[in-house]
């Protein structure tokens, strides 16, 4: 979703897919306008099963305006990215341009039973 304005604080959006069953992530988009400057994306795992199950799953580098990001999943690698219901998929920005800059994130996320 959009985020609006940012501050210089860590900003993070969080997704999960209701429902009863597992989720896969299919894609990825992320747009940043306004402002200048890039910081990195960490993409994490809230786990529902406990904090040491919580991870880090990727590092987008050095997004921000003019840097957007679109990832797909390749469709031979979905199994590898299911998730267990109630789990929370979080992305974290640290605004380079406190104040300016915006960012909307968008994620695809799909229930299990339907690939």
């Amino acid at each position: 979703g959009n985020m609006g304005d940012v501050t210089d604080d860590t900003s993070e959006a969080r997704f999960h897919l209701s429902g009863d069953g597992p989720f896969v992530l299919v894609f990825l988009r992320l747009h940043f306008s306004a402002g200048t400057g890039s910081a990195d994306v960490e993409v994490k795992l809230d786990s529902v099963k406990d904090t040491y199950h919580d991870t880090s799953l990727w590092t987008l580098a050095s997004r921000g305006t003019g840097a957007d990001a679109n990832m797909r999943i390749p469709a031979e690698e979905l199994m590898h990215w299911v998730f267990e219901p109630c789990d929370e998929l979080v992305l974290e920005w640290t605004n380079p341009h406190s104040g300016t800059m915006r960012w909307g994130a968008e994620m695809g996320l799909v229930n299990a039973a339907d690939l």
